[in-house]
């Protein structure tokens, strides 16, 4: 069996890189089509990566939901949580909020790393995947 892509964070640079200079054809919501995900995959041959296996057009997919996802919960847990994020500052965990910060994270791991160190993707993201409104009324 082949080994998964591992996604390290300079690939994660390469692939937001490289979609963002594709924005013009995402799809609505920031969503990859096939063309991207293809060129993405090819774009990984050279050079191949550092850890884990082929970056597949699936596995780029795979990643950029994880990245969108990274995003949309970020934008909607500062909106619902009152906790304040800065893209330079992240989260702003001071010792007196450390305690409330670690209830916090255990239940949102995916901003563990944003404690004190913004994400330096957020606004190129943001641009790629605005929030699109779903249900019934919208």
């Amino acid at each position: 069996m082949a080994p998964h892509a591992k996604w390290l964070e300079p690939d994660k640079e390469r692939l937001i890189d490289y979609v963002y200079d594709q924005r013009a054809e995402l799809g609505e919501g920031g969503n990859l089509n096939k063309q991207i995900a293809n060129g993405l995959a090819a774009h990984f041959v050279q050079p191949p990566p550092a850890q884990g296996g082929t970056k597949t057009a699936s596995a780029c997919k795979t990643q950029w939901q994880m990245v969108c996802l990274t995003l949309f919960e970020s934008k909607s847990i500062t909106e619902s949580s009152g906790w304040p994020y800065d893209d330079e500052l992240g989260f702003q965990v001071t010792p007196e909020n450390a305690d409330a910060w670690d209830s916090f994270k255990t239940a949102h791991p995916i901003f563990a790393p944003f404690a004190n160190v913004g994400w330096p993707h957020y606004e190129k993201m943001a641009e790629m995947c605005p929030r699109v409104a779903k249900g019934t009324h919208v």
